[in-house]
């Protein structure tokens, strides 16, 4: 399994904590844009992050966080606010990933879950057979 494929398995689940989380913070403008239009920005980013992963391509992630940004300063919004609704798509991301145990080391052209290192497995047992499996898979090709 691929990261790519790991997070849009994980989406739903990032965006969630990531939404929970933005009511701890001090992000007046999104919480004016409200609920659901705060979760669909969010998506959109991660739909981006998740094809950056697959394709190796940061350009279009940087494109959108340079418009994002742009756009939110014309419309009053504080620069902490922008770069906390992105840190909070980050925390979430980093979350999924702890809550398999490992730790991701860069190892070459292609990260995979293989290159992750085991290093403790705090998941339930569905978790753990998805990364088991996903790691025997990859094993296996090379």
């Amino acid at each position: 399994m691929s990261v790519s494929d790991f997070l849009a398995a994980r989406a739903d689940d990032i965006i969630q904590h990531a939404m929970s989380t933005m009511g701890t913070r001090r992000l007046d403008h999104y919480e004016r844009l409200g609920e659901e239009a705060s979760a669909e920005q969010l998506r959109a980013f991660l739909r981006l992050i998740i094809e950056a992963a697959r394709t190796r391509d940061l350009v279009p992630v940087i494109e959108h966080a340079e418009r994002v940004g742009r756009e939110r300063y014309e419309s009053g919004f504080e620069f902490v606010e922008v770069q906390g609704a992105m840190n909070l798509l980050e925390e979430a991301i980093w979350r999924e990933l702890l809550k398999l145990g490992i730790a991701i080391r860069w190892f070459g052209e292609q990260p995979e879950l293989c290159d992750a290192l085991r290093i403790t497995c705090p998941c339930d047992e569905k978790d753990f057979a998805m990364l088991a499996n996903a790691l025997a898979d990859v094993l296996k090709t090379n």
